[in-house]
């Protein structure tokens, strides 16, 4: 799920056989940059599966609206309890370290609320990055970190968002999310920020599955945060249509709402023209997300949101 770039999958010995969405002149390239990285071997099979179509669909559909209700609701009491006790988001001041330390700390007290989220979600998709290169996580990495629509694992729609291969891959996409944390905090308080990011992972997530199931690439796998990052994109400049982005390596400025539709019919032309060197489907759902929540997300957030707290309220009072 790489945004403005092809994503380079990797394709192993014959040990290790996963059906990547890469043409057939990458692979060899794919296996000489990746093969020093994986030495333990696991065969999966790609000649039976384990649920039908509809099955794969409505497990996948299940997940991704439990998973989203979840987050939201997590979110709606976090913002709550935060308002509730008067605290904000902060490591607080440590006089007794060095200058350094000092430094770094006011740095990051000065942060946003959401631009210190979108740390949080870099270090962890940096982690997950480098948990790539351990061979002894190999089997875990290629089981949950991969999003493939026929091994019916639901947990793959969310950690495939924080997994990467390439070093390419994965700074475009956290240098694209950090860069966009200062608008989305003009949108969102960082509670929702967090619940709207995950989910709209796990919704893009949901529509890649979708379009491989339906096209019977029920093994083709993919990853990548972009469909998440796409999301956020698409909320900005919707909110914010006349925001000016760059966008490497395009050496000046486009506004926001340009670059949407530019990205939106890129990805459309090539989904429909069935084209595998990205996961359009993925950009697209992402897209949708942030369409769907920018037109009904505000009356739905205040409906669940008056829901959730008066349900919270009513389990404290139970409590006490």
């Amino acid at each position: 799920m790489n945004l403005g770039r092809s994503l380079i999958r990797t394709v192993l010995n014959s040990k290790l056989v996963h059906k990547f969405d890469c043409h057939p002149t990458t692979l060899k390239t794919c296996e000489k940059n990746y093969q020093k990285f994986f030495n333990t071997r696991s065969t999966i099979s790609n000649n039976t599966l384990k649920y039908s179509n509809n099955s794969l669909i409505v497990k996948s559909a299940i997940y991704t609206i439990a998973f989203t209700g979840a987050c939201y609701s997590v979110a709606v009491i976090a913002n709550y309890e935060r308002i509730r006790m008067k605290k904000s988001i902060s490591f607080g001041d440590y006089p007794k370290f060095s200058e350094l330390r000092r430094k770094i700390n006011n740095y990051w007290n000065n942060l946003s609320d959401v631009k210190k989220a979108a740390a949080v979600i870099v270090f962890v998709n940096s982690l997950v990055f480098f948990a790539w290169r351990i061979p002894s996580l190999q089997n875990t990495m290629h089981k949950y970190f991969l999003l493939s629509p026929a091994s019916g694992i639901n947990s793959q729609l969310i950690f495939s968002t924080f997994s990467h291969l390439q070093l390419f891959h994965i700074l475009f996409n956290m240098v694209a999310l950090y860069s966009m944390s200062d608008l989305i905090s003009k949108i969102l308080p960082v509670e929702q920020f967090v619940a709207y990011y995950l989910s709209s992972g796990v919704f893009a997530s949901f529509m890649s599955s979708f379009f491989k199931v339906i096209r019977s690439n029920h093994h083709s796998k993919s990853l990548g945060a972009s469909g998440a990052i796409v999301s956020c994109f698409a909320l900005s400049s919707l909110v914010f249509p006349h925001s000016k982005f760059y966008v490497f390596p395009i050496p000046f400025e486009i506004e926001a709402q340009t670059l949407f539709k530019l990205l939106v019919s890129f990805d459309l032309l090539f989904l429909i023209m069935g084209s595998r060197k990205m996961d359009h489907a993925a950009h697209l759902g992402g897209a949708l997300y942030g369409w769907l929540f920018f037109t009904f997300g505000p009356n739905l957030v205040n409906n669940f949101q008056t829901y959730i707290i008066k349900k919270w309220k009513n389990l404290r009072s139970t409590k006490n």
